[in-house]
């Protein structure tokens, strides 16, 4: 019998991309996501660390693509030590073959990876975990600067559907406005990014997102009553 506890959360939380998913889900789903938010499964290691890793490394220009295929030879290589190991080397290397033919805009963006524990972002008292992978610094025609952010979507079990992406990009935007912006640098929308690596999709927030806002809002405001019954 496993020793791992099953953690229970006091206090509404939600990843950005379970907010996205929860935005465009059935009422039953909705209960599902904010059950498993509040009791996650025990994790001892993710899915996709090495992908996600050599992707980040490789879209702050501290990897290229040499060290991009280095690393599928070495997945490939690996002897597994379990079933659960075997699927995610192999699920990894699929995940690296599909990043090949991601188009992104990065390239005359300054961008390095997003350091530490991030805060999180306050929705109607739900704290929302964004965990940008990149912050990115840009400058627009008039040469003035502005900020933004990029997440990083790695699951070939739950591609992100256009309206779910938009939400997790919005919420996204909002993060950086909160945390990033300053009284002379702004965030630009199109610099907050959401890439699925295995649909080989990038969405931008959009710059219309009042609406959205409301609506993360307003979701926000009942997964906190649903918390309680959970």
């Amino acid at each position: 019998m496993s020793n791992v506890q099953q953690q229970t959360r006091k206090n509404p939380r939600i990843s950005v991309t379970k907010l996205g998913e929860y935005m465009t889900a059935s009422v039953v789903r909705r209960r599902a996501i904010v059950r498993d938010q509040k009791r996650p499964r025990p994790v001892i290691v993710a899915r996709y660390n090495k992908a996600r890793r050599v992707i980040v490394e490789h879209l702050a220009g501290t990897a290229d693509k040499h060290r991009l295929i280095d690393t599928i030879e070495a997945l490939e290589c690996q002897q597994p030590t379990s079933k659960w190991h075997a699927q995610d080397q192999m699920l990894s290397v699929e995940a690296l073959d599909h990043f090949f033919d991601v188009q992104l805009p990065l390239d005359t963006w300054q961008v390095q990876r997003c350091p530490g524990n991030p805060p999180k972002l306050d929705v109607n008292g739900v704290a929302v975990s964004i965990r940008p992978d990149l912050l990115v610094r840009g400058t627009n025609r008039a040469g003035k600067a502005w900020y933004g952010a990029v997440k990083v979507h790695i699951s070939k079990g739950f591609a992100l559907n256009e309206a779910a992406a938009q939400y997790s990009a919005t919420a996204l935007h909002q993060w950086a406005e909160q945390h990033l912006a300053t009284p002379t640098t702004p965030v630009n929308p199109r610099g907050c990014l959401v890439i699925d690596v295995f649909s080989q999709s990038v969405w931008t927030a959009p710059t219309a997102h009042q609406r959205r806002r409301a609506h993360l809002a307003a979701a926000c405001e009942e997964i906190a009553l649903r918390w309680t019954v959970a």
